[in-house]
Parts: structure tokens; sequence; C-alpha cells
């Protein structure tokens, strides 16, 4: 049992331990029924007289302590061995989680960026159509102001200029309108999904840096992680 003993205490990390790895640190002969880590004190303080009196007892229950340190010792390897992988694994989600980040504020950056431009174009257009307004008002009124006496040709060109004057203002209208369609369609529609897209990734981030730094927080669900070992 000696040693088993060094092979219990070797087991860096005590995932694996507590009643098996305990019971290995004493011999049946020593063995401490009151110890709360001792599998036997679950029988009672008399496990241990029983014990003391049928060596083949002490002799199997020795045997099988030394098969469950052993399987403590392989299964608390193994884990480590995951760990590593899962820590590989978690490190490269982090990345891509990273990269899709920057992807989208990007994104979000190139949005803003349109939208500003539209609004521009916007109040360009609607200065414009300010414009055409104030030019049809006054064509409307030398239309009005001839007299009916004047000849058919002046009447005609009169007509004409009203004609092109609604036709520039209809134009310009409808080129003010675009842009505000296209803004509002890219603040209220574009920019929301990718604004809801970023906060999404950005708690996957934050729940996989948490993860990542075995610190105890919480998540971006509002759970409390509790700090790795």
């Amino acid at each position: 049992m000696g040693s088993s003993t060094r092979v219990a205490r070797s087991v860096d990390g005590q995932h694996f331990t507590g009643i098996l790895a305990a019971a290995a640190r004493t011999s049946p002969e020593t063995s401490d029924a009151t110890s709360p880590v001792d599998i036997f004190n679950f029988l009672g303080p008399d496990a241990a007289e029983v014990l003391r009196k049928n060596p083949a007892l002490q002799a199997e229950r020795a045997e099988l302590v030394n098969l469950a340190v052993s399987l403590n010792v392989r299964t608390t390897n193994l884990a480590k061995r995951v760990s590593v992988r899962v820590t590989e694994l978690r490190l490269e989600r982090h990345e891509q989680l990273k990269a899709q980040i920057r992807a989208v504020l990007q994104e979000i950056e190139k949005t803003k960026t349109q939208i500003m431009h539209l609004r521009s174009e916007h109040a360009q257009a609607k200065n414009r159509s300010e414009i055409s307004v104030g030019e049809l008002h006054a064509v409307k009124q030398e239309r009005a102001a001839l007299s009916k006496y004047v000849p058919a040709a002046e009447i005609k060109k009169a007509d004409a200029a009203v004609a092109r004057a609604e036709t520039k203002l209809a134009k310009a209208q409808s080129e003010e309108a675009a842009p505000a369609q296209a803004a509002n369609h890219l603040s209220m529609v574009v920019l929301r999904d990718l604004s809801q897209k970023w906060r999404q990734l950005e708690g996957e981030e934050k729940d996989l840096s948490l993860l990542l730094s075995g610190a105890e927080g919480t998540n971006s669900l509002g759970f409390l992680v509790q700090r790795r070992i």
C-alpha cells in the first residue's frame, strides 16, 4: 500500500480524488473508520473491526483500492490531454469569432458611411426641389399675369415654360425621395440587423473568453460561471 500512497499524492489538481484516493492513503490496519472520505465509513464504525478480523477482506479491499487509484490516475491524465485539446478548440473558435466581429463592425461602419452619403444626397435633392418649386411658382405667376390680348404665340411660350418647370420639379422630387428611402432602409433594417448580429457575436465572444480565462464571472445570459480549478 506504500506505493499506492505515493501515486495518489502525485495526482495534480485533485479532480478525481476524494473517497478512493483518501482510502489509498491508509492501510487496512491503520484505516480510520471515522474518516469522512473513506468509502467504508458508510458501513458504520463496525466496518473497521470487521476488516481487522478478516485478513481476506483486508486484502481484497487493498487490491480494489490500488485498482481504483490506478484508474483514477489514468482518468486524470486522460482528462488533462483532453483539456489541452479543448483549449485548442476554444482558441480556434475564439479567433473565428473575433474575425466575424471585425467583419460585422466593418459592415456597420460601411453602412453608416452609405447612410451619411445618402442623407447628403437627399439634402441636395431637397434643395433642388425647393428651387424648382420657386421657379414653377414664378412662371405660373408670369403666365397668370399675361393679358388676354397678348398674341397666342406668347401664351403658348408661357404655357411651355410652366410645363418645363413642372417636369423639372417632378424630377427633383423623385430624386429627393430615392436617397431618403434608401437611407431609411439601411438605417432601420440593414444597420439594425448588423447591430443585432454584432451583439450576438459579442456575447458569444464574452462567454468563450470567460471559459478560456478560467475566471469566475457572469456570461452573456446572466448566469454565473464558476472559476475553473
